[in-house]
């Protein structure tokens, strides 16, 4: 909406773009965003919530260690530490919500 907004007064000075262009970005776009979101969640389907638990617990754990890797972040065990503390209670809420529901559908 800002986008549209700022092209219609005039505030976004772009050539004009070509049509045939355009069309080959979208469906770059489209190969590029819309299958591997497809893919995911058919793989989410797939998995035990343990599983995908997990695997989401360790997202912030990456992130940290790659902006290591690429120097935008120094290192600071305060942060590792409140990253392990996060992981490990994800995994430990995750396991004890699997159990929960394992025994409610064993009683039943």
């Amino acid at each position: 909406m800002v986008a549209l907004t700022a092209t219609w007064l005039g505030l976004d000075g772009k050539d004009p773009v070509d049509p045939g262009g355009l069309l080959i970005v979208v469906l770059i776009g489209f190969v590029i965003m819309a299958l591997p979101v497809f893919a995911m969640q058919k793989a989410i389907s797939l998995m035990s919530t343990l599983t995908l638990a997990a695997i989401t617990a360790l997202g912030p754990l990456f992130v940290f260690l790659f902006q290591i890797v690429e120097g935008r972040v120094d290192y600071a065990p305060a942060t590792m530490t409140g990253l392990m503390i996060y992981f490990v209670g994800a995994i430990l809420a995750a396991y004890g919500g699997a159990r929960g529901s394992e025994g409610k559908a064993m009683q039943t």
